[in-house]
């Protein structure tokens, strides 16, 4: 599951402007896959994924639930 941080429109259109100006970490996913991941893995995720200010963070079906609240309302 995505949950997108920021709207990164390089990303999707490569005639738009250039990525020359964009920051590296607005093309970053913080990802944690693993079933194991306990819910303090998914926060800790999602606060630095917050804090880092990536593009979006890419959890495990499992945890889902808990990354969407996290990030409720996030945007940068």
């Amino acid at each position: 599951c995505y949950f997108f941080l920021t709207h990164v429109p390089s990303r999707l259109d490569s005639h738009r402007k250039s990525t020359e100006n964009q920051p590296l970490n607005a093309f970053i996913d913080h990802t944690n896959l693993k079933p194991e991941a306990t819910a303090e893995d998914i926060v800790k995720l999602c606060k630095e994924a917050q804090q880092y200010k990536f593009a979006a963070v890419c959890v495990n079906g499992s945890r889902a639930e808990l990354c969407r609240k996290m990030l409720q309302g996030a945007q940068h």
